[in-house]
């Protein structure tokens, strides 16, 4: 077909129908202020701040920071739909894509969004107003009169952006009440907590980076670090190659919950849970795009919720890993999932030996627990170990008649065991489950009955029984009540024995 010569009409979009689609792009308050943020991010700003007002009668947000700001016609093309061209080229710290951010996260959640900017000193203002929009079905944005009559523009001294969200329709009912701001509050809450994730690299003190302030309502935001970096085992860095680009993935094991301190447990736990947060986080321009996941190449498993994996990769591979307009979504090419693939299989070995490792006493000179893990062809039990001193010296004293009865005792505690509220306490909260208290006399008494089994009449010395009781509870846990106890023994003359 010779397209000089056919026939074409006027198919440009009906501006007050498609304006209103931008609204449903499926932006939540978190994301669309991310997206803002990473507007500032990429104009170089060192200071982010966010200011919400939920005590006027219209509530509003704004985003203000102290980048480079822009001139009157990088601003009017900023305000464009569509400003730029997802298949360009773009810096490497470039954390835009389609143009559409600004417009779309603002959209999403107001129907009036101001923009205010200056750079060296000269300021500029546009505004997008959706109700005008539909009045006059016009792709047109308000030029106000005076700039500096625009709300926080005094903030921005030289170079710097205000944006601002009025009418906030889906945050606050019309006619907004006092718990609707409350809810407001709640909703900042969350906010608060996915911004501390999603750019806690720029939080922190990165080699080769500076260090970003981001503040909500003068609150400065401190960074979440999902990978724990200061107690994790981590492995070496891993580059999988994709074209000319290259992806760098690094795998973490964050340490079993008795290796650290409670706080520290929670503050790594991220807002959704161990058990949810485990898998792939991945990293454009350092930005985390999507975090908690196996990309369905495997299950999420109580034994794997300490395996967290680390991908960077360039914003050159955004069609690749089809990163969406929102960047909340990626989906790794064939390519790369194979390699993810090992990778998963490795990482949730490591995770599974961190628990499995200390969950399984071995039975050894130096350990002797009092439950045993028995697996099976087909299952895993645990059984009271009848070897154990306490237990081999209760059932020694027990009168033949009534030896039948104590084993039908002990079988009725081993298979009591509350094996579901286990799993579901310690799967959600670890740090809740702890051993119950055990009195002076039993710790005097399993003393006594380790004594008697491992010197007087089995294998180890006197001088090795301390490391002994060490070595198994309930002594570790109740230290000072076994030394105690030790101590009367010998002193009662049990060394001669």
């Amino acid at each position: 077909m010779e397209l000089d010569h056919v026939k074409t009409i006027d198919a440009s979009p009906h501006a007050a129908t498609l304006i209103e689609s931008f609204r449903d792009v499926g932006y939540s308050l978190e994301t669309a202020l991310a997206d803002i943020i990473d507007n500032s991010i990429t104009a170089r700003a060192s200071k982010i701040d966010i200011f919400v007002d939920t005590l006027s009668d219209s509530p509003s947000i704004s985003v203000i920071d102290d980048g480079c700001g822009m001139s009157k016609s990088e601003l009017w093309d900023a305000m464009r739909p569509g400003a730029k061209n997802p298949l360009d080229s773009r810096a490497a710290e470039d954390l835009g894509r389609f143009g559409l951010g600004l417009k779309t996260a603002s959209f999403s959640q107001c129907r009036k969004l101001t923009v205010f900017t200056s750079r060296d000193e000269i300021p500029s203002a546009a505004i997008w107003d959706l109700d005008y929009v539909r009045d006059n079905n016009k792709w047109e944005i308000i030029v106000p009169d005076d700039v500096r009559d625009i709300a926080r523009a005094n903030t921005i001294s030289n170079s710097g952006t205000v944006v601002r969200w009025d009418n906030l329709d889906r945050l606050v009912e019309k006619g907004a009440t006092e718990p609707s701001n409350r809810e407001l509050n709640r909703r900042i809450d969350e906010v608060i907590d996915h911004l501390r994730l999603v750019f806690h690299r720029f939080l922190a003190s990165e080699p080769g980076h500076e260090k970003i302030s981001i503040s909500v309502n003068n609150r400065e935001l401190t960074p979440i670090d999902p990978f724990n970096v200061r107690h994790s085992t981590a492995d070496p860095i891993q580059v999988i190659s994709l074209g000319l680009s290259t992806i760098r993935v690094q795998t973490y094991t964050l340490p079993h919950h008795g290796r650290v301190s409670a706080r520290e447990w929670k503050d790594f736990e991220t807002p959704i849970g161990y058990r949810d947060s485990q898998g792939f986080y991945v990293y454009r321009a350092r930005r985390l795009i999507i975090s908690g996941t196996w990309f369905g190449l495997a299950r999420k498993e109580e034994l794997t919720k300490l395996a967290r994996v680390r991908v960077d990769i360039p914003n050159t591979l955004d069609s690749d890993w089809k990163i969406d307009v929102k960047k909340a979504s990626a989906h790794p090419p064939p390519t790369v999932r194979r390699e993810l693939k090992k990778i998963i299989d490795r990482i949730t070995a490591t995770s599974k030996r961190v628990y499995t490792g200390r969950a399984e006493p071995r039975v050894s000179r130096k350990s002797i627990p009092v439950w045993k893990r028995v697996q099976s062809r087909d299952a895993i039990s645990y059984e009271i170990n009848r070897s154990h001193p306490a237990i081999a010296r209760l059932t020694d004293n027990v009168p033949q008649g009534l030896q039948t009865e104590l084993n039908n005792v002990v079988e009725i505690i081993q298979n009591g065991i509350p094996i579901d509220s286990l799993f579901s306490d310690y799967g959600s909260d670890p740090t809740s489950v702890e051993r119950g208290q055990v009195s002076p006399e039993s710790i005097a008494m399993a003393v006594d009955a380790f004594w008697k089994q491992m010197v007087v009449d089995g294998p180890i010395s006197g001088d090795d029984f301390e490391d002994l009781l060490a070595a198994n509870e309930p002594f570790a846990s109740n230290w000072d009540l076994a030394k105690e106890a030790l101590s009367a023994l010998r002193f009662g003359g049990g060394d001669d024995e």
